[in-house]
C-alpha cells in the first residue's frame, strides 16, 4: 500500500471527486439520524449515482446504462 502525503487531493483525483459529489449532492442536504440511516442514505445515493445520474464523461449517460447496452 502506498501512503499518500497529507493534504494532497490531486494524487487520488477520482476518489476525491466521488467524495465531493457525495457530499455536495447528498450528505450536505440530509440530516443523518443514526448509523443505520447513514448506511441507507449511502446505498440509495450509490444506486442513484450508478443508475440515474448523468455523467458528462460518458455522454451524459449513467454508468450502468453502458454496461447493460450490448
Amino acid at each position: 500500500m502506498i501512503r499518500l502525503p497529507v493534504r494532497s487531493p490531486n494524487l487520488n483525483a477520482y476518489a476525491e471527486r466521488w467524495i465531493r459529489s457525495l457530499r455536495q449532492e447528498c450528505l450536505d442536504r440530509v440530516i443523518i439520524l443514526n448509523e443505520a440511516h447513514l448506511l441507507w442514505v449511502l446505498r440509495e445515493y450509490v444506486r442513484y449515482y450508478n443508475q440515474r445520474r448523468p455523467h458528462q464523461s460518458l455522454g451524459h449517460l449513467p454508468p450502468d446504462v453502458l454496461v447493460i447496452s450490448p
